[in-house]
């Protein structure tokens, strides 16, 4: 896994503990503990950050938070979302906000519970126009939302009528750009097609295989202005003899290689 590469253990944040207890209309379940964990976090990355390209290997798509934290207290930064959804549910289209793994762009960019969206009192964390969403279904239930808000998006079949280095040229465009301070990569699993990736919380069909997402990676990746990559929702309870934990592995390595000879 890691011939060809120098990697350093940096650590694990270990998240307080999940609160079963949750009433319908007062905000996101466990919202106090993922502010919490999301500034700890924060503090993890903004330690590493200028020594090495960081990598967060994370549950769910929650811990966003708090990479967008740590890079909003830096200044002003771009975000390639790799995901099969948006995760753009937040109060003013979809009340009540449940489950911040589902709301994670919308709470970046300054919606949903405000002991998330504000953090430090920092305000959002990301602009839309910084933001480009890659990989979500053409039925997406936010995708007409989000493109209203100037948030640049490409759904699969786009991704598949452009072609791969078109669509990461442009995405490069977007959150590469030279009064931006770098750029951060979140990747939800649950981006690849549900039959060679089943082992995430929502597959689905129609998205990307391997080969086309380790393309798309590796482009984004050795980018000389991106500073880390969140990756997230791979359920190895979901894959009991490891195989589709071995095609995740290997798209990771050959992306972390392409970091090595950034651009």
């Amino acid at each position: 896994m890691t011939k060809g590469l120098v990697l350093e253990e940096a650590g694990v944040v270990v998240p307080p503990r999940y609160q079963t207890a949750w009433v319908a209309g007062q905000g996101d379940r466990n919202a106090d503990g993922i502010a919490a964990y999301s500034r700890i976090v924060a503090n993890r990355i903004e330690s590493l950050i200028d020594e090495a390209f960081v990598v967060v290997l994370g549950g769910d798509c929650s811990v966003l938070v708090g990479a967008a934290l740590a890079l909003k207290r830096r200044g002003r930064y771009g975000l390639a979302f790799l995901d099969g959804h948006s995760d753009f549910r937040h109060p003013g289209n979809d009340p009540p906000i449940v489950a911040a793994a589902g709301e994670d762009l919308a709470i970046v960019t300054g919606r949903g519970d405000p002991r998330l969206v504000d953090l430090e009192d920092l305000g959002p964390s990301l602009r839309e126009a910084d933001v480009a969403v890659v990989g979500i279904r053409s039925d997406d239930p936010y995708a007409a939302e989000i493109q209203e808000l100037g948030i640049a998006v490409w759904p699969v079949d786009r991704i598949k009528a452009e072609g791969l280095r078109a669509v990461t040229t442009a995405v490069l465009e977007r959150v590469a750009r030279e009064d931006l301070d770098g750029f951060w990569v979140h990747l939800d699993v649950d981006i690849l097609d549900e039959d060679v990736m089943p082992a995430v919380d929502s597959p689905s069909p129609g998205g990307l295989d391997p080969d086309q997402l380790t393309l798309l990676l590796s482009d984004l990746v050795r980018h000389r202005a991106a500073v880390g990559i969140d990756i997230c929702i791979f359920d190895p309870d979901l894959d009991p003899d490891g195989r589709h934990a071995e095609t995740l592995a290997d798209v990771v390595h050959q992306t972390l290689r392409s970091a090595t000879t950034a651009e």
